[in-house]
């Protein structure tokens, strides 16, 4: 349903982890996705590695389109969040925030230069945004964190109960 269509992608879109939400206001999906990569010449990276972060839309979920997004990194594009690199990203909808920190984003950034991080190396970087596409960092760095590690917001845990 969803495949590597544009330039930027570099033949590379898949949602590992992404995110894909509903959104009521304007009755559509957009799912998050990781696109392209950015790791140097010396060293392409494996897939899934240094990549930028793409968001696609559909009204149906079914047939998805790539918006150009004028408040995008690389405005005209339907790139997010492209610096720094991106070794996995999690994007979900926070029902409970105020408008202005509705879309939270976690990433583990690379150095764009290699494909793998060493051991205990890897770290959270947290974001929030209003739109899903203008992000703000909240926190530079957690705790550390190995290769492919994710997160959910369950919506069925409430906040206070």
């Amino acid at each position: 349903m969803l495949r590597p269509t544009a330039p930027w992608e570099k033949g590379f879109a898949r949602p590992r982890p992404g995110g894909l939400w509903w959104e009521p206001e304007a009755q559509r999906f957009r799912a998050w996705y990781q696109c392209g990569w950015a790791c140097s010449s010396a060293n392409p990276g494996s897939v899934g590695d240094c990549n930028s972060i793409c968001v696609a839309e559909s009204l149906d979920g079914i047939a998805w389109h790539k918006p150009n997004l004028t408040a995008s990194p690389q405005p005209g594009t339907n790139i997010v969040f492209a610096d720094p690199p991106v070794d996995t990203a999690t994007v979900w909808r926070d029902e409970a925030a105020p408008a202005s920190e509705r879309y939270k984003l976690a990433i583990i950034p690379t150095d764009g230069t290699r494909s793998e991080l060493p051991a205990g190396a890897g770290y959270y970087q947290l974001y929030s945004s209003a739109d899903g596409v203008s992000w703000r960092l909240r926190v530079k760095r957690t705790g550390p964190t190995e290769d492919g590690d994710t997160m959910f917001y369950n919506v069925r845990r409430c906040h206070p109960c």
